[in-house]
């Protein structure tokens, strides 16, 4: 066990390690984002939401995590604007990096253009569990300014996608009302229990 721990910690410091190299080679940032500084920004707001992902997992020695707590930690800078609300879920480590991200993403577009983007809105995250196999996953905006459907789809819209066909074998529908945003996720990956 003490080698396992040993292990994990020394896994976590070389993920560290790099994300604080990458941070501070900006030329990094030039060669792979288009968007000059704003895109460099982003860049590293996606790699402090992996780290976020990648400190919850050590925390349990890379066992999995509970959604909850995985929604609670990444969506803590707007804690008193979010509602979360679900049943113990655990995940494998792979789709709860990946449950993360998106959440990232989701969380950005809200602060720049939806519910999070004002004092009044607030985001309702609520999931179910439907037998073992089967996760139906809500996030819902309401109280932001008027909901707009995307002309274009954008790196995070991209990012999104490839995560629900990869590590989370899911879908998603969006609803872009004018009171909010809606996205539904339907997530075939069965969780995993903690150990």
């Amino acid at each position: 066990r003490l080698g396992q721990q040993v292990g994990v910690r020394a896994a976590d410091q070389r993920q560290r390690q790099a994300g604080a190299g990458v941070e501070q080679r900006p030329e990094i940032g030039r060669l792979t984002i288009e968007g000059g500084k704003e895109g460099l920004t982003q860049f590293n707001e996606r790699l402090l939401a992996l780290a976020g992902a990648h400190d919850l997992l050590t925390r349990r020695s890379w066992e999995g995590a509970d959604l909850g707590e995985l929604v609670i930690e990444a969506l803590q800078p707007y804690a008193s604007q979010v509602v979360v609300d679900g049943p113990t879920t655990p995940l494998a480590p792979n789709a709860a990096v990946a449950l993360a991200m998106i959440f990232h993403e989701l969380a950005t577009n809200a602060s720049k253009y939806g519910a999070l983007s004002t004092e009044a809105g607030r985001v309702e995250v609520s999931w179910t569990n439907e037998g073992r196999t089967r996760l139906t996953l809500t996030w819902r905006e309401r109280g932001g300014p008027p909901t707009q459907k995307p002309t274009r789809s954008g790196f995070g819209s991209r990012l999104i996608a490839s995560s629900l066909r990869g590590d989370l074998s899911g879908s998603a529908q969006f609803d872009y009302a004018p009171e909010g945003l809606t996205c539904v996720f339907t997530i075939q990956t069965p969780p995993r229990p903690f150990a």
